[in-house]
């Protein structure tokens, strides 16, 4: 018996194609606003269990990557083992900035690399 759901499937060129609550519509404004934020923001999606915030998550993503808008993806739930939320917190936070922001070779970015790394080890061994 299979009673776990099924995760949509999001094709990364058009993300909401296989989506059937119209959620297109929500992320265009969001995005229309975020994109008008000047500074670091944070953004937080809450709502109950089920609703669909994670799968709106993963549609919007590419979307946001697309207006080269940078995003840090943190879903709790999947951090849930841990004993210390702070570690995979970094950890996510690290490599997005890495992939987004950080993937030309300047002498800047290598700087900032390396700091990134510093911040990291320190980040795991203080949730420790």
């Amino acid at each position: 018996m299979k009673n776990k759901i099924q995760k949509i499937a999001i094709d990364p060129v058009s993300p909401f194609s296989n989506d059937k609550v119209s959620r297109e519509k929500s992320a265009q404004l969001l995005t229309h606003y975020v994109s008008s934020i000047k500074q670091p923001y944070v953004l937080a999606i809450d709502g109950k269990w089920g609703t669909g915030k994670s799968t709106f998550i993963e549609m919007w993503l590419p979307v946001l990557s697309q207006q080269k808008i940078t995003t840090v993806l943190f879903n709790a739930w999947e951090a849930d083992y841990h004993d210390d939320v702070l570690a995979p917190l970094i950890f996510e936070f690290t490599e997005s900035v890495k992939k987004s922001m950080l993937s030309e070779a300047t002498p800047e970015n290598e700087a900032i690399n390396k700091i990134l790394k510093k911040t990291k080890t320190f980040g795991i061994k203080l949730a420790k």
